[in-house]
């Protein structure tokens, strides 16, 4: 409105949390297991050979592309709901979400790893609805406190968010200020 006070959207960023104790456990044991086939391979091909470097290389290449993809916050901002990981951003734009629901552990049953991680740093990647046999992208450091994204090309996305209820509030909140349709003076208590 000209001439008039105009609310400003705040941009709202959640955590993604710390990572359950599965996932630590996973994480420990990938770590170890990774030590474990070093260890072998440096013992049987000697140290200094190309083996032994090609080997590690692979490894910390690995480990690198995991950890890079761990989630680490989401944020609700003026145009979409950005997931960030420590090197790529998911952009959902408000225009393109179709639908945004809370899931229970028991809707998350029945759903399996196609590429990503299932516990190394958390549960992130692109994992295969068993009921309905779609793709879904999971970025997830806990395996509770799930979140269901879905956009205008059917494609779901499912974060954990330890505050459920106040991202998706953010979020509803958020919808409202970009399609325009908050009255104006309301929301002033």
């Amino acid at each position: 409105m000209p001439g008039g006070c105009e609310d400003k959207m705040i941009t709202k960023v959640f955590r993604c949390g710390k990572m359950d104790r599965r996932a630590r456990r996973c994480t420990v044991a990938v770590f170890v297991l990774l030590a474990a086939v070093m260890v072998v391979v440096w013992y049987f091909w000697g140290d200094g050979g190309y083996v032994t470097a090609w080997t590690a290389s692979f490894i910390v290449a690995v480990c690198a592309f995991f950890i890079m993809s761990v989630p680490r916050r989401i944020v609700v901002g003026e145009t979409g709901i950005e997931i960030r990981c420590l090197v790529e951003v998911t952009h959902i734009s408000y225009a393109d979400l179709r639908s945004i629901r809370r899931l229970d552990a028991t809707d998350m049953k029945k759903k399996y790893l196609v590429l990503g991680s299932y516990g190394f740093f958390g549960y992130y990647g692109f994992y295969r609805d068993g009921r309905t046999w779609e793709t879904l992208k999971l970025y997830c450091t806990r395996w509770d406190d799930f979140v269901e994204i879905t956009d205008a090309c059917e494609q779901r996305y499912v974060v954990s968010c330890p505050q459920t209820n106040t991202f998706l509030e953010a979020v509803n909140e958020a919808m409202r200020n970009f399609t325009g349709e908050t009255e104006t003076g309301a929301g002033n208590a």
